[in-house]
């Protein structure tokens, strides 16, 4: 919902993204592009920005993986938590 409607102010929008199923580099981040289409959409009604509180790229993924993640995520605008236990 719009955060507005409720009265509410200072108002983000934030989940986890978690790929457990993901066979290869590959199969995550494109998992991964379609966790940032669906957020892309969910935040442009919600009129709130995402905060992406909380990933990893097990188990699919290395450094590369992590640093690719990343630089998407950047580029969408989303800001983020790497969470690598």
């Amino acid at each position: 919902p719009d955060p507005s409607m409720a009265g509410w102010q200072n108002v983000v929008m934030s989940c986890h993204f978690y790929a457990r199923d993901a066979r290869s580099e590959a199969d995550f981040l494109t998992k991964l592009e379609e966790y940032i289409q669906g957020v892309k959409a969910f935040t442009s009604l919600a009129k709130a920005p995402f905060f992406l509180g909380e990933f990893n790229v097990m188990p699919a993924g290395k450094a590369a993986t992590v640093r690719a993640a990343v630089s998407r995520l950047q580029n969408q605008g989303i800001s983020w938590g790497y969470w690598n236990y």
